[in-house]
Order: C-alpha cells, then sequence, then structure tokens
C-alpha cells in the first residue's frame, strides 16, 4: 500500500504523490471509509459495542447458534457451509468492533442480497415484519424485493429501520455473512509517469441521483473524495488494468472514452506526446485518434484544453483526428458513435495500417453502439456485408485490437 497525498484540482480530478511507477492503463485502487455518524448509527441499530474486542477466524460449519429456536435451515447450500467441516484457520489479532465493521462492511450505501432478507426473517420479533422479510427472501418475492431494494437502493441501515424488531437481535457472526462487503473501487490513471513523474491523476465523476421514489442518492466514494483538502494522506495502491498501449509506440491507436471514460486515454496521449517530444532522429510515433464525449460542452467537457492543445502540438494532428460530441448542446442529439461513422474512411486506413481499438465507460449501451458504428466503418469503408464486419470485430478482439474497459 501507498500513503499518498490527494490534491483536488477541480471537480473531477485528482493528484496523488507517489512513489510507485505506473504504465499507462493502470489503475488506482481505494477502499472508502464510511463516515464515523453512519457507523455510530448502524452499531446502535445492531447493538453492538463500538470498543468490543473481538477475534475472527473462517468457520465453514453453519452454527445452531445463529438462528433463534436453533433453526438452521435457510434453504442455501454450497455457502462455503459444511456439516463435516470444522473451523479452521487461526484466529486473527483483536480488533475492535468498529475497526472491524467500519473497515470491511458497506451498510451506507450497498443493497444486501437476497439471502440478506432470508435471514433476517429469523430474527424478526414482530410477526408482521417476519412474514415480509420471509417473502422478500423467497422466490415469490423476489420482484418486490427488488422494487423496495435494489431499485430504491437501500441500504442496510435503512432496512433495518424499516424492520424495527430486528434492531439489535442478529449477532455480529451473522452481519459478517449477510452485510455486503466494503469493496474496493478502483479508477484509471489519468496521467503518463513521463509528463508526471511521481503523481498519479485520477478522474471522478460525482455519484448522484434520485430513485423512483425521489430518494437522493449519493455515491460513498465520490462524496468522500470530493471531502478531502488538499495535503490529506489516505492508502490506495497501483494495479494493473485491461487497457495498454502497443508495444510499438509507431502503431496508431483509436480511443473512445464518453465521459470520465476518457481516463485512460489521457494517460496514453500524454504518453505519446511525451515520446514525439523526446524521440530520437528516426523515431516514428503512430496517430493517435481520439473520440470524446459528454452532454454539454460548457459544463462536461473534461479536460476540454488539454484536449485541443494535443492537436495543436500534433499529438492529434491531423483533421478529425480529434472528435468531441456534445449531445445536449443542439436540437439534433450528436453521440461519438456519430462521428466514428462520419470518419469511416479515416479510421479504416488507419485500421489498415494496424491500428488498434480502446473503448472505455459506462457499461450499459455504449460498448454496443460503438461496436456497432465499427462495424459499419467496416461496412462503409472496407466493402464488407453486415456478417463479414461482425466477424471482422469479433477477429479484431481475438487477435488483441479491440479494447473495451466498461463499468456500470
Amino acid at each position: 500500500e501507498e500513503l499518498t497525498e490527494i490534491e483536488r484540482n477541480d471537480s473531477a480530478n485528482y493528484k496523488a504523490q507517489t512513489s510507485a511507477y505506473h504504465e499507462p492503463g493502470d489503475v488506482v485502487g481505494v477502499v472508502p471509509p464510511v463516515s464515523a455518524d453512519a457507523l455510530e448509527e448502524f452499531l446502535t441499530l445492531c447493538g453492538l459495542n463500538p470498543d468490543t474486542m473481538v477475534q475472527i477466524r473462517q468457520n465453514l460449519q453453519l452454527s445452531t447458534q445463529g438462528y433463534p429456536n436453533g433453526n438452521t435451515d435457510t434453504g442455501h447450500t454450497g455457502r462455503g457451509i459444511s456439516s463435516d467441516r470444522k473451523d479452521v484457520g487461526e484466529w486473527s489479532d483483536p480488533i475492535r468492533v468498529a475497526a472491524l465493521v467500519g473497515g470491511g462492511l458497506d451498510f451506507a450505501s450497498a443493497s444486501p442480497r437476497r439471502y440478506f432478507f432470508e435471514v433476517a426473517s429469523h430474527f424478526a420479533a414482530a410477526g408482521h415484519e417476519k412474514e415480509r422479510l420471509e417473502y422478500f427472501g423467497s422466490s415469490d418475492g423476489a420482484a418486490d424485493m427488488w422494487r423496495y431494494n435494489t431499485r430504491e437502493r437501500r441500504n442496510v441501515t435503512e432496512i433495518l429501520k424499516d424492520f424495527p424488531s430486528v434492531q439489535r437481535r442478529v449477532p455480529l457472526a451473522w452481519l459478517l455473512q449477510i452485510v455486503p462487503r466494503l469493496e474496493p473501487r478502483y479508477f484509471s490513471v489519468c496521467s503518463s509517469w513521463l509528463k508526471h513523474p511521481g503523481e498519479a491523476h485520477i478522474c471522478v465523476g460525482t455519484v448522484e441521483w434520485e430513485t423512483p421514489y425521489k430518494r437522493t442518492i449519493r455515491g460513498l466514494c465520490s462524496s468522500w473524495l470530493r471531502s478531502l483538502r488538499p495535503d490529506d494522506r489516505i492508502g490506495v495502491w497501483l494495479d494493473r488494468a485491461t487497457l495498454r498501449l502497443p508495444p510499438s509506440p509507431s502503431t496508431p491507436i483509436i480511443m473512445v472514452g464518453p465521459g470520465t471514460g476518457c481516463a485512460p486515454f489521457r494517460a496514453f496521449l500524454q504518453h505519446r506526446q511525451c515520446q514525439r517530444i523526446h524521440a530520437g532522429s528516426g523515431a516514428v510515433i503512430g496517430p493517435c485518434c481520439f473520440f470524446f464525449g459528454c452532454r454539454y460542452q460548457g459544463r462536461d467537457y473534461l479536460y476540454g484544453e488539454e484536449w485541443q492543445q494535443m492537436v495543436t502540438d500534433g499529438t492529434m494532428s491531423a483533421p478529425g483526428m480529434f472528435r468531441a460530441a456534445f449531445s445536449r448542446d443542439s436540437d439534433k442529439r450528436v453521440y461519438v458513435t456519430d462521428h466514428i461513422r462520419a470518419e469511416a474512411v479515416r479510421l479504416w486506413q488507419l485500421l489498415e495500417d494496424g491500428a488498434w481499438i480502446y473503448v472505455s465507460g459506462s457499461a450499459k449501451q455504449m460498448p454496443n453502439d460503438v461496436a456497432a458504428a465499427f462495424e459499419d466503418v467496416a461496412m462503409v469503408a472496407g466493402n464488407m456485408e453486415r456478417e463479414d464486419a461482425k466477424r471482422w470485430r469479433r477477429t479484431m478482439e481475438t487477435k488483441g485490437r479491440y479494447h473495451v474497459e466498461a463499468w456500470s
């Protein structure tokens, strides 16, 4: 783990001081902490003393002590539970309950799975709550559980408030099994070591939306990052992701990165920019083509001045090598896929020259739409039929020349 200093440059960009070398395409991992107030509230609802010292070890045998009346029939098998296995592993060092729960469980932002309701039903003291929890935990109640829980993004703390007879009754051992884990968040490094040695920048969009029942949901990690001040110190680590520049700097690259999907390509472009500056006599740096997209140029155009500077200095020199789509700035909505199709001839020439394609951004529909746009490029400029174009794109993936990094 690397202890770093974080500097928030604006609403989206963060800079970390780090001694660990990173390659374009690497990611920064971080585990967001829950607030002290949220932790105190959850521990109170669960009847847990934050200062109690506990030890833990892996247990592969489901104890009848957990459920009221010794009932262990949850209808679940295969959760690492076996009646012929005993406790395994060494006991951990003693740890405070507050540290264990606050550092390991996501009770303040993640929605639990159906198993949570199934187990919680065994601890409900009120009959109507027990019945409702059993229903949510059953296959018959899956649709209603989704509407109540998943669609509304209810967290465990909120659910315990809705079912007060469960409060202070679920043992810690069961909470550790049924409450979602506090998972690390990963962000693409959006800077090159060649341009910013000793730094790793990340681009973070603030997560906030309104549910169908008008509940405002804020992302745990992005809200926490926004609250940091310059010189605050947090623990992060660097990891390798799926995107990598071609081995040869002479290979052309085509990048598609709407919104914060532009992050790894800022690193790619800075890297190629520095390679151009420091290239020796006779060195060839391949062309770079980048398609950026956002809703409004006035408020969503991430790193807009940098892209234009890279056009000016030759990093993206030829006309059409950088295209930005602002989908809400006019009556006719324009997306990156429209620009890809408009540049079919130029893109096909790059692909004929061995270009690699990279796509980064939301996993919802964008990757499929971009794939369809490149298939149209193959049809228009490569004179292919639709099925041949689909096979061509799949072959590009197989050969390692078509890369997608998407997240939900």
